[in-house]
């Protein structure tokens, strides 16, 4: 399915910026709309505890918080439009309020990708809580891109592959940039899941998409971040394109995982499918 619509939601001007032109650069490559969505959170306030002045009191700090929440937004928009000045015709603004992180993957179901920016200075919030709300709600692949990292089309496209639904899903999402990029190499580390289609049989599926793409097998032991971010590297990928929490998500939480592992990381870009 060609991209036409790609979702930004924008929470803060550090990574939504980064987030929203990496954006354009697809739009204006796909001829899509980048929807820039923000939520102005809704106060949420203690239940417990003493309130000497009462209603009066709690009043005042809805209106605080109220006010503060459309100033952010204001300034958002008006980042927003600055960034859009180059390409007004891709791009648009909407925000509406509701609850972080559960709301934000709401407009993303009807978009054909989402986009977040991993930022150092921006607030932690947005770097995990964020995107893993939208891997599993959104229903549609999440790209990930670091900080000024993302300045054109990926030209070179390493697959993570073990033969998952959510590793077959990332796989169609990709499809379109995958028939962009120059090189497509799919690399899986030791057997596929019991009867599930190995590599061989994804790089059959791309040529018949018109996409080549080379196999590569490694360990079972090497099944990690940090051996496939080396693989990526030696390789030169500059996006690595892999399904998410094929495994119980408690599992990965509590034991670790291949999909925290490169969550955790930003030196990839990286899209994801659940």
């Amino acid at each position: 399915m060609p991209i036409k619509k790609i979702s930004v939601p924008i929470q803060n001007a550090i990574s939504g910026g980064a987030a929203l032109k990496a954006a354009l650069v697809l739009a204006e490559r796909h001829h899509a709309y980048v929807s820039a969505s923000h939520i102005r959170q809704l106060p949420v306030l203690p239940i417990e505890g003493h309130h000497p002045l009462g209603v009066v009191m709690m009043d005042d700090h809805i209106a605080e918080l109220k006010k503060a929440a459309d100033e952010q937004a204001l300034a958002l928009k008006e980042m927003v439009a600055v960034i859009l000045t180059a390409a007004p015709a891709l791009g648009g603004w909407s925000e509406r309020e509701g609850l972080l992180p559960q709301d934000v993957s709401i407009d993303a179901r009807v978009a054909d990708m989402v986009i977040f920016a991993k930022c150092a200075n921006a607030p932690a919030e947005d770097q995990s809580a964020l995107i893993e709300e939208a891997i599993f709600q959104s229903g549609g692949p999440i790209l990930v891109v670091p900080e000024n990292a993302f300045d054109a089309p990926p030209q070179r496209i390493m697959i993570a592959w073990n033969g998952s639904r959510e590793a077959a899903r990332a796989l169609s999402a990709a499809l379109p940039l995958l028939k962009d990029a120059s090189a497509v190499a799919i690399i899986s580390f030791g057997a596929s899941l019991s009867g599930a289609p190995d590599a061989s049989a994804a790089a059959a599926f791309l040529k018949l998409h018109g996409v080549a793409a080379e196999t590569r097998t490694k360990p079972r032991s090497e099944r990690d971040g940090e051996h496939f971010l080396a693989e990526a590297a030696a390789w030169g990928a500059d996006l690595a394109v892999m399904g998410a929490y094929s495994h119980p998500r408690w599992r990965q939480i509590v034991l670790g995982g291949f999909t925290r592992d490169m969550l955790k990381q930003s030196a990839l870009p990286v899209m994801m499918a659940h």
